[in-house]
């Protein structure tokens, strides 16, 4: 795809999928709606200036509500490459030749999420690997929503499962791609909001763990060299 940028403790675990949702539609509020961002990351493993290995993100997409692309691109790192992680990442070195570098497309994520709700599927891994804090209340993950866990059965649910058992289609039957999983999370919380299962309010509680990279800007800028 063309590379877009911005213009400025598990419980017990079931295989049964559950279908039982609320049948009326909920009318869609633009001003609320507008406030929605999507993202999802592909990760590869990295050596820091402190010799520590880390995920950090090399693919990255950003969708409004609607699924329109915001951000679609590569990211290349700074920092010394230790595995691509192609089995599940579907990143391969030719893909990070002629990319921009991981700093200008962190900034350019930052530019888009500024004082916006984020939505991710186990979305403290994304914020993580992009060296990100955003405001707790502002960050939705689908996996902790209630009705996801109860369609899947799972406490944890994983992006396949959720899809699968709640849109009723298959994703990520080869290596994964930010692209087609942001697509999919966005299909997935439109999905509850149209149910009317979750309200106009941006204080969900989605906490994420940002411990690491809370401190100070010198903590962020070494996790991305």
């Amino acid at each position: 795809m063309q590379e877009t940028t911005p213009e400025s403790n598990p419980l017990q675990e079931t295989e049964t999928c559950t279908q039982e949702h609320p049948q009326t539609v909920k009318s869609f509020d633009p001003q609320f709606l507008a406030q929605i961002c999507v993202l999802d990351t592909e990760m590869i493993i990295v050596r820091t200036k402190r010799k520590r290995k880390t995920m950090i993100a090399a693919q990255v997409t950003i969708t409004d509500f609607f699924g329109n692309i915001l951000l679609h691109t590569y990211a290349c790192p700074a920092s010394q490459i230790i595995s691509l992680n192609t089995q599940y990442s579907g990143i391969q070195h030719k893909h990070l030749e002629a990319c921009p570098p991981f700093s200008l497309v962190r900034r350019w994520v930052l530019d888009i999420i500024w004082n916006k709700i984020i939505v991710g599927h186990a979305i403290s891994n994304d914020l993580n690997a992009l060296k990100i804090c955003h405001p707790p209340n502002l960050v939705v993950d689908t996996q902790k929503l209630a009705p996801v866990k109860h369609a899947v059965g799972k406490f944890c649910p994983s992006l396949k499962d959720s899809v699968r058992c709640v849109l009723d289609r298959t994703i990520q039957t080869g290596s994964h791609s930010s692209y087609e999983d942001a697509l999919a999370t966005a299909d997935l919380f439109r999905f509850f909001y149209s149910k009317g299962i979750l309200n106009d309010t941006i204080n969900w509680g989605m906490y994420y763990n940002c411990d690491l990279y809370a401190s100070n800007q010198e903590k962020h800028q070494d996790k991305c060299n």
